[in-house]
């Protein structure tokens, strides 16, 4: 992946499939509706972080899961955005090698967010490009005690060692590996991802069409 500018977002998404996407959703509202909610909600993503040519100061790439939904994803995102599937064993290792690829390719800020968290707005990833000027990292906390965005200026594989992933302590045990490496980490304003049927009634509530 060849750098067009300094700063890339790399967007993880999974192919929305029945069954797998967004299961806790799935068990209120069956998994023909969660797909949809899902679908709605990454495309909301992607329209709203899309930087054209990098007009928005970054480039935008989509890392996919699982590999082998290489033509449905194409279908499903189009020929503008670049594509690539995800490559590791768990979520860990996933952000570990695409942040490597993305540093190997000659960016120098990277922020990957997941296709789920339909606050995040272009304007918002702009300031977490603007934090990485003087942090290490940035992180967005999600309300579920995960993140929905982590952004760094270099990569640091031991920041997704040993971390308890899909669980409520995913944020504060990376921030604690923060402290204990000593890298300089920004946080961003706390943020709902949509995993729960609470989480859909709250932006539901706000506007969104979702």
């Amino acid at each position: 992946m060849k750098a067009m500018t300094q700063n890339l977002l790399i967007i993880f998404a999974k192919y929305p499939e029945p069954g797998r996407v967004k299961t806790r959703l799935a068990a209120e509202l069956g998994d023909a509706e969660a797909v949809r909610v899902y679908r709605a909600c990454a495309e909301m993503v992607l329209a709203e972080t899309d930087s054209p040519g990098g007009s928005a100061g970054y480039d935008v790439a989509l890392a996919f899961w699982p590999p082998e939904k290489i033509n449905e994803m194409r279908l499903w995102i189009g020929p503008e955005i670049k594509i690539a599937p995800q490559q590791g064993h768990d979520l860990g290792s996933r952000m570990q090698h695409a942040f490597a690829v993305g540093f190997t390719g000659g960016y120098e800020k990277i922020i990957i967010i997941g296709a789920d968290c339909p606050a995040v707005t272009q304007e918002l990833i702009s300031k977490a490009f603007v934090l990485l000027d003087s942090q290490d990292a940035v992180i967005g906390p999600a309300a579920d005690g995960g993140y929905y965005l982590i952004g760094l200026r270099h990569t640091m594989s031991a920041l997704f060692d040993k971390i308890s992933w899909g669980t409520e302590l995913v944020c504060n045990q990376t921030l604690a590996h923060c402290r204990a490496l000593n890298i300089t980490c920004a946080l961003l304003p706390e943020l709902r991802d949509i995993d729960r049927i609470e989480d859909l009634d709250y932006y539901r509530q706000k506007g969104l069409a979702l």
